[in-house]
């Protein structure tokens, strides 16, 4: 093994704090009726928009941070899109000027998102193996879906005073850039593959056709997922049913699903 017990706990700790902020994204599905009310020029699918075009920069960003992966250390990519993330945050809950600022501040959280959702789920892969790595994509999951469960809770709460704070529990992703920073490894490339990044680049990768269809499956759970999360703000408003607070528990239940079947599989 090339870590002893201490340092697997190291790399397990911000493994599981990375993974608690990847659902973060949820928050612009929380206040979709809220954007709409703030800014009603814009109309219902531009709003909509606040939650999608996360969706669409995470997968823009799963393609070139995982390409950059080859040549930066992943410690840096992850501290990167922690620091994107957090901006964007930042941006969408202290300067919403107007629905075009609120959209590209979607953007830049949906990059960081990707490139944090990619890596952390790579160092699983790196540092664990065997039985170990099936356990701990489950515990992954599971943080996921729990910092998922109660930052949303947390943003609809505060969505209730003013929409734009719903992106304060940004201010989260702070402390976790730290902990990244200090206790990922730096040189986790040669560490994990013994070769030189320009020769892991070179690295035939095997074709196996199961992978068609766990893409598909993948594909058609993001789609429904995505319909699911610019819609029901915007239904919860026009029945009566509630606020931006009933939104945020919601997206929470969901997320407490989520972390069940994460501890049981």
């Amino acid at each position: 093994m090339l870590y002893g017990p201490k340092k697997k706990v190291d790399i397990v700790i911000p493994i599981l704090c990375i993974a608690c902020l990847t659902m973060l994204n949820n928050v612009g599905s929380i206040v979709i009726a809220d954007v709409l009310k703030a800014f009603p020029d814009t109309g219902e699918v531009l709003s909509q928009f606040t939650y999608t075009i996360t969706t669409l920069f995470a997968v823009i960003a799963n393609f070139v941070i995982g390409f950059a992966s080859r040549y930066i250390s992943r410690k840096k990519l992850i501290v990167f899109s922690l620091c994107v993330m957090f901006a964007g945050g930042m941006i969408a809950g202290f300067f919403p000027i107007n629905i075009w600022v609120v959209l590209i501040a979607g953007g830049i959280i949906g990059f960081g998102k990707g490139g944090i959702a990619t890596l952390s789920m790579s160092l699983v892969a790196s540092y664990c193996q065997g039985e170990k790595k099936s356990s701990m994509i489950g515990v992954r999951t599971s943080a996921s879906y729990f910092g998922g469960m109660i930052l949303t809770l947390v943003a609809g709460e505060l969505a209730v005073i003013k929409w734009n704070y719903a992106y304060l529990v940004f201010l989260v992703i702070f402390p976790v850039i730290f902990i990244a920073a200090k206790w990922l490894p730096s040189n986790d490339m040669a560490v994990i593959t013994g070769q030189q990044p320009e020769q892991r680049a070179s690295r035939d990768f095997k074709f196996n056709p199961a992978i068609l269809f766990f893409c598909f499956v993948s594909f058609a759970f993001s789609v429904l997922h995505s319909i699911w999360g610019s819609n029901y703000s915007l239904f919860i408003s026009r029945t009566g049913l509630g606020d931006a607070a009933l939104a945020g528990t919601v997206s929470s239940v969901t997320s407490l699903a989520g972390f069940i079947m994460g501890v049981i599989f």
